[in-house]
């Protein structure tokens, strides 16, 4: 993991999965996609809390791997 090359090819594949997160059908919002469920309030809400989540679960990992994912996915999805 400490390899620079290791470490940019998790970097990349986890933009590549969360690039493409806001249109995956996920269980968690009723089968909807993120995208879709950002257009009601409670989807809205739900998708904020996934994103919550996924912040806090963040902090555990190498934050250079995982820096701005979260900022990109609010400005996709448009929200705050």
């Amino acid at each position: 993991m400490a390899m620079p090359e290791v470490q940019a090819a998790l970097r990349e594949t986890l933009r590549r999965h969360y690039h493409s997160w806001p249109d995956e059908q996920l269980p968690a919002l009723g089968g909807r996609t993120p995208r879709e469920a950002v257009q009601d309030a409670d989807g809205r809400e739900a998708v904020q809390a996934l994103l919550r989540q996924f912040e806090r679960d963040m902090k555990r990992q190498d934050p250079a791997l995982t820096a701005g994912i979260i900022d990109e996915l609010r400005a996709t999805l448009g929200i705050s």
